[in-house]
């Protein structure tokens, strides 16, 4: 019973992912708490914080922070046996630092806007609106301009 259960769950979401996948809209950004399985996620914070840890703090930090995530996102497209040619990305609350000075809401929309953008988010999602870390105490990132869809749970 319960693995029937989750088999139709599993069935359901992807489902989901793909009825939204072929809407016409002009971004398709995916929000789910926990990484989707079958999907490979690029660990933002880990990776831009490897690069960033050595550079020259006399240059603009924020500017070649800017450099150092365009050339970190060239390479993080991957073919999906269904849901075609993606960008999946976790722990990404090092792009809302201030000293980057990163424009995180349009960041994410020019991604969505060439590839779906899955995107595991560990803060609280409502409405249109998420938020880094939680509600009460995180950081508002108002969506209502974007197309995006919010999952529950991570398996398919």
């Amino acid at each position: 019973m319960i693995r029937k259960l989750l088999i139709e769950t599993v069935t359901q979401l992807r489902q989901s992912i793909s009825n939204y996948l072929k809407t016409a809209s002009r971004n398709k950004l995916i929000l789910s708490s926990t990484a989707l399985s079958e999907i490979e996620y690029v660990d933002v914070g880990r990776e831009l914080s490897n690069r960033l840890i050595n550079l020259d703090l006399e240059h603009p930090y924020s500017l070649s922070a800017k450099n150092e995530l365009q050339e970190l996102l060239k390479n993080c497209t991957q073919t999906h046996p269904e849901f075609g040619e993606i960008m999946a990305l976790k722990n990404v609350g090092i792009l809302l630092e201030p000293e980057l000075k990163l424009d995180f809401k349009a960041l994410i929309e020019n991604l969505s806007k060439s590839h779906p953008l899955f995107l595991e988010w560990k803060g609280d999602i409502e409405a249109d609106t998420i938020y880094h870390l939680r509600k009460d105490k995180g950081i508002p990132l108002k969506l209502k301009t974007l197309s995006y869809i919010s999952l529950k749970g991570g398996e398919i």
